[in-house]
């Protein structure tokens, strides 16, 4: 459940964004932004957001759930893509241009709360975070107004690493 809550929540923030949900080879949904031009069902991010949101909270009640008649016990895979000048980098951070500037992101399932100490306690440059209340994930992002910025800010990429681990912590119940 958790590839499918980050990847709602990047697909609803950031535009362009386009995400296929799949069973090995099967595509079960494309979410993407109108017009739609598949083949096979298709939604756009704000209903795949609020659909995962509350699948999300019926887990955390007890609900047993299955994704598109999947078994209750198999997650999809989630591929994400972007628009051609846009791109996936390494550790999952996208970038994006949005209107005159380039967002670079990432998503993890940390609290925002918990995002912000991390922030607190480094060097990290102008990052900004974005609470998905919906979802329970926190995209932590920068906005630059430089064009020839392809690649993510050095301090983004440390504190995708940072943050990767304490979610690993938080994962497995270590205090």
């Amino acid at each position: 459940m958790a590839a499918l809550r980050l990847a709602a929540t990047m697909a609803h923030c950031l535009p362009g964004v386009r995400l296929r949900v799949r069973d090995g080879d099967r595509t079960l949904l494309t979410v993407a932004r109108p017009p739609f031009d598949e083949d096979g069902p298709v939604v756009g991010p704000c209903v795949f957001r609020r659909v995962v949101g509350r699948a999300h909270e019926q887990l955390k009640a007890g609900t047993c759930l299955s994704f598109m008649g999947l078994a209750a016990d198999v997650d999809p895979a989630v591929d994400a893509g972007v628009r051609p000048g846009d791109a996936v980098l390494p550790g999952g951070i996208h970038r994006v241009r949005v209107g005159d500037g380039i967002v670079h992101a990432f998503a993890t399932t940390l609290p925002a709360r918990h995002c912000r100490s991390v922030l607190d306690r480094g060097h990290w440059g102008d990052v900004h975070l974005h609470g998905d209340v919906a979802t329970e994930v926190t995209l932590v992002h920068t906005v630059t107004h430089d064009g020839a910025t392809t690649s993510a800010p050095a301090s983004l990429e440390e504190l995708l690493a940072a943050l990767v681990a304490d979610e690993v912590v938080h994962a497995l119940g270590v205090s």
